[in-house]
């Protein structure tokens, strides 16, 4: 049986620089990219966003 969650959209990557210790180091990204929870990586999912909601299914 597939697993489906409904997540809204609450950060986002937002720096082309390199990220800080508040965005977990992460490396730089292109513009317009949402950055999922821990909780989701190493998981296969799809993401389908509807009006700024984000529908999750894996």
């Amino acid at each position: 049986m597939e697993e489906v969650c409904v997540a809204v959209v609450v950060d986002e990557c937002d720096s082309t620089m390199g990220c800080d210790q508040d965005h977990d180091y992460q490396p730089p990204c292109r513009n317009n990219i949402v950055d999922a929870s821990k909780r989701l990586y190493g998981k296969p999912w799809v993401c389908l966003e509807i009006n700024g909601v984000a529908l999750i299914s894996h």
